[in-house]
């Protein structure tokens, strides 16, 4: 769908401006996450310094058309707590959503008490924010009020923050900005310790 060539060419965009900046040791990582009645409902490439490897698997992402509204963004962000986190990093993590999770009183979900595997994705982003994931979130293709509610949740308790996929141009800027005040926030702290 064209939903999904947007984000892939967002994604892309960010990864380039990502790795054009002066990071020296930018590691990349995706999931892609479907629904609960897909055949392949998570995918994942794990940290890989390679942004030609990241945008040939985003390339390979196709939209398939789910069960119901929601998705199962639990199991995206439980596949996320999967990769192979950097404990000495600036760790960022940027969710695309059209749909809320299951289980947030969204119309027609067939899994209105959350999802199938008893994930909670408000538990899971606690847990990554307690390992210093920031998130930020992309609401696309004008997201519902459910989904938008979600999304503005999940980025605030991680200190990320929520941006219309019209506006993701601007992530790469934010997510620099953000890497460099925790860069500055850990030299202080450890200026502080000594």
């Amino acid at each position: 769908s064209g939903s999904i060539r947007a984000v892939q060419n967002h994604l892309k965009k960010i990864a380039e401006s990502l790795n054009a900046s002066e990071k020296r040791d930018l590691m990349l990582a995706c999931v892609e996450y479907k629904d609960h009645c897909d055949p392949v409902v998570i995918s994942s490439e794990d940290f890989t310094p390679s942004v030609s490897k990241m945008k040939q698997y985003i390339d390979k992402w196709c939209a398939t058309g789910g069960g119901d509204h929601p998705e199962a963004i639990a199991s995206g962000l439980h596949a996320a707590t999967k990769l192979s986190w950097r404990t000495d990093a600036t760790k960022m993590l940027v969710l695309c959503a059209d749909a809320p999770p299951h289980g947030v009183g969204a119309m027609g979900d067939n899994y209105p008490n959350g999802s199938p595997h008893g994930l909670d994705p408000l538990v899971i982003a606690r847990d990554l924010s307690k390992k210093e994931v920031i998130i930020y979130t992309v609401g696309v293709n004008n997201p519902d009020q459910h989904t938008v509610s979600f999304l503005c949740t999940l980025s605030r308790m991680s200190g990320g923050r929520y941006l219309p996929l019209q506006e993701a141009s601007t992530l790469p800027t934010i997510l620099l900005g953000g890497a460099e005040e925790e860069i500055e926030l850990a030299k202080f702290e450890k200026m502080m310790d000594e």
